[in-house]
């Protein structure tokens, strides 16, 4: 007997899955919680040292999502 997961879209590249961070908004295709990419960068790390602690973070689209999720 399985479970419905319930999956929802906020932003082309996250996605909130009840299962996985908490049900937290991730990076789309990892297990990158959204809140650890805006922290590392109001901290002073940039892009680039970002993409470095995590390759599979393409630079379009974290470069594509910066802008939707630092005015949290």
């Amino acid at each position: 007997m399985g479970f419905a997961v319930k999956k929802s879209r906020v932003h082309p590249y996250t996605t909130r899955n009840k299962g996985v961070c908490g049900g937290r908004s991730i990076i789309e295709g990892t297990r990158i919680p959204v809140w650890s990419i805006i922290r590392w960068y109001k901290l002073g790390m940039s892009i680039e040292e970002i993409m470095r602690e995590f390759p599979q973070l393409a630079p379009p689209r974290l470069n594509l999502l910066l802008p939707d999720i630092l005015p949290y």
